[in-house]
Parts: structure tokens; C-alpha cells; sequence
């Protein structure tokens, strides 16, 4: 049974080295009673510790932040909690960072133009076990279906 069927709060940890985009992040997602924001990061490496500390179902995750990039933090995140979701947020679309995020073990990739309208849609879906990625990485994800 899902956080959301039992009445239990998603538990977010959100990972963005720029604190307006944080809190606006934060403000986003706890305007829906089904959310709780748990901790906040600024850097991959505080990324890590909060999640052995808080033990968040989803994890917002930036691609590019200082000491170590999102993209490593959730490679060292899955390896010691394989449950956790991460959901990677970026302002490229580029090929490359989609694939590498998802055979990092990503479950969704978000485009921060998409934020306002999805992210708390994103959210709620890998809770679920599903996976997202924005409208606009779309054609990236069915490329790499073909090959």
C-alpha cells in the first residue's frame, strides 16, 4: 500500500545548492497535504548524509550543484538505500545527462521550465513506484527506446 492510499506523507528531501529555488521548491510541495519536505541540501555531498539521517521516500535532485553533482550523489544515495526515489531536476535536456541519470538509477527526470505545473505530479508518481520524466525530454526517452 502506497504513503498516499494509507494517509501516510510522501517524505521529500530536496537537493538544490541555490536557496530561493529551494524554498520556492519547498513552497511548491507543501502546498499539497500529501507532501512533507524533511530536509534540504546544498551540495551533493550534504545530499548523502541528510538521506542516511532522514530517510526520504523521494529525493529532488539537481544535476549540477557544488562538491559533487547530482548525478553522483544519486549513484552513492542508491548504493546504500536502493528504495529511495530520486527525481533528477535540470535545465538541459541533453541526451546524455537523461540516459546517465536513469542507469544511475534515477526514476525521474525533470526540466526546471516544468517545475510550476509538475512537480508535485512527479513526485507523487515515483512514490508510486512509477517513473517521470517532463514533456520536454519526451523525444529523448523514445530515442533510446529504438536503439
Amino acid at each position: 500500500m502506497s504513503a498516499i492510499e494509507t494517509g501516510k506523507k510522501i517524505r521529500v528531501l530536496l537537493a538544490e545548492d541555490h536557496t530561493l529555488v529551494r524554498q520556492g521548491f519547498r513552497r511548491l510541495l507543501e502546498d499539497d497535504a500529501t507532501v512533507v519536505v524533511v530536509g534540504e541540501a546544498r551540495t551533493g555531498l550534504e545530499a548523502i548524509e541528510q538521506c542516511k539521517a532522514l530517510k526520504p521516500e523521494v529525493v529532488v535532485m539537481d544535476l549540477s550543484m557544488p562538491d559533487l553533482g547530482g548525478l553522483e550523489a544519486t549513484a552513492e544515495i542508491l548504493k546504500a538505500d536502493p528504495t529511495v526515489k530520486i527525481l533528477i531536476l535540470s535545465m538541459y535536456s541533453n541526451e546524455a545527462y537523461i540516459r546517465k541519470a536513469f542507469e544511475l538509477g534515477a526514476k525521474g527526470y525533470m526540466l526546471k521550465n516544468a517545475i510550476e505545473v509538475d512537480l508535485n505530479r512527479a513526485v507523487k508518481a515515483l512514490a508510486e513506484g512509477e517513473a517521470y520524466f517532463s514533456p520536454g525530454i519526451s523525444h529523448v526517452v523514445l530515442e533510446s527506446l529504438k536503439a
